[in-house]
């Protein structure tokens, strides 16, 4: 994954998600995690070793207004990811989204948090 958009929608209360993918020194040597959080939690996962993010799962529960992740990562033809780093914060309650990293880059993991106010 090399780009994560997304924009909350009022009507259907809830985040509509796009994804950008690249290929290059991506294995077929992948895992794929249990959930990743529960309802009303924060969320907090990176990859294992040296994978780097390649699919993200969700389910949305419209009583709780939240979503529970699961997320893909394969290794990388690298012998080690290095450089790495935890962006900004790349959005604000409701607000528009986006995150892209440059070729050379990936992106290893995830951080969100649940507020029922917004």
């Amino acid at each position: 994954i090399s780009r994560v958009s997304s924009v909350y929608d009022v009507l259907l209360e809830d985040r509509q998600w796009e994804f950008g993918c690249r290929t290059e020194n991506v294995t077929q040597t992948c895992s794929t995690s249990g959930y990743a959080n529960d309802f009303g939690l924060p969320l907090s996962y990176s990859c294992p070793g040296k994978k780097v993010l390649t699919g993200i799962r969700s389910y949305h529960d419209n009583q709780i207004e939240d979503r529970r992740f699961t997320f893909r990562c394969c290794d990388v033809m690298s012998k080690a990811t290095t450089g790495c780093h935890v962006s900004e914060q790349v959005n604000q309650f409701n607000g528009p989204m986006l995150l892209e990293v440059s070729a050379g880059q990936a992106i290893k993991g995830a951080i969100s948090q649940h507020d029922v106010a917004f």
